[in-house]
């Protein structure tokens, strides 16, 4: 039963979400406070384990035709209880991001509700994608937000503001185009063309980080070899989509979410950055054990 519930969420994509809410947390100028991020880690990883388990139960009849290797479809879990496990997780982490983040309660609750939209429409709406790229961007805003004076509702200003914002839209285009990709694994569609905005965008980023918050000589160092292997690894992606290796593609670009948290908190922590880019070829690795699509 465990290893069906680590199959059914996904699991080995479940560090990006905390390296996603850890680069929001930096960028809103927050410090490594370990409890705070525990806390939302934890919340944010029910989220996500919500919405995988919801997914599979919603498009449990499409798996069923194209995706014989899920849980339900295999029999090691029914419908129902995938329901209660979905329901039971986005309910729990609700709670633990609301009493986290009383001040920036109206995130939590969009990162639900592009869920549950996500949810119902993934299988049956193209747009779907854009739901998909609200969530993670909304991670990052979620971050900065619990970064900033949550106490009091105060909103950070400067950097502060400004970086997180970019970084957001960044996150949201790559993981749109992620996942514009994955559709065409189950779909039988076909490769989609590698998007150019994949590449620009966290570049874009990661050069007005610099400039806003006037770095120092390592973190420039640091920001420009993480640089360098983020294009790396999207050509990685790129070749093996253009050999319609739609599969290991996607579990690329989905570890490649790490270099992407990477580059965003290198300008103000560069040694967080370098721990961040020793974790993505693990995700590679941990996809081997639990498969990331």
């Amino acid at each position: 039963m465990f290893r069906t519930l680590l199959e059914l969420g996904r699991v080995s994509n479940l560090p990006t979400v905390w390296t996603n809410l850890t680069a929001g947390w930096i960028l809103g100028g927050g410090g490594l406070e370990i409890a705070t991020l525990f806390t939302l880690f934890v919340g944010g990883s029910l989220l996500y384990l919500a919405g995988m388990a919801l997914n599979d139960a919603a498009g449990a009849d499409f798996d069923r035709e194209h995706k014989a290797d899920r849980p339900i479809v295999r029999g090691t879990i029914s419908e129902t209880a995938t329901w209660g496990l979905g329901w039971g997780y986005l309910l729990t982490g609700f709670l633990i991001l609301h009493t986290a983040t009383p001040a920036f309660g109206t995130h939590v609750t969009a990162i639900g509700s592009l869920i549950l939209g996500y949810t119902f429409t993934h299988k049956h709406w193209g747009g779907c994608t854009y739901l998909m790229g609200g969530i993670r961007a909304l991670l990052y805003l979620l971050g900065a937000g619990a970064a900033f004076n949550a106490a009091s509702g105060q909103i950070g200003s400067g950097p502060q503001l400004w970086l997180p914002l970019l970084w957001a839209v960044a996150l949201g285009a790559y993981v749109i185009c992620l996942t514009e990709v994955a559709r065409g694994e189950s779909t039988g569609a076909g490769p989609s063309p590698f998007p150019v905005v994949m590449v620009l965008l966290p570049l874009v980023a990661l050069v007005a980080g610099h400039i806003l918050t006037n770095t120092g000589p390592t973190s420039i160092a640091v920001g420009s070899v993480i640089a360098v292997a983020f294009l790396l690894w999207l050509r990685l992606a790129a070749t093996r989509l253009s050999a319609g290796k739609i599969g290991p593609a996607v579990g690329t670009m989905l570890a490649g979410m790490c270099l992407m948290d990477a580059l965003a908190v290198s300008p103000t922590q560069p040694y967080l950055a370098l721990l961040l880019v020793a974790i993505t070829p693990l995700l590679l690795l941990w996809q081997k054990f639990v498969a990331a699509t």
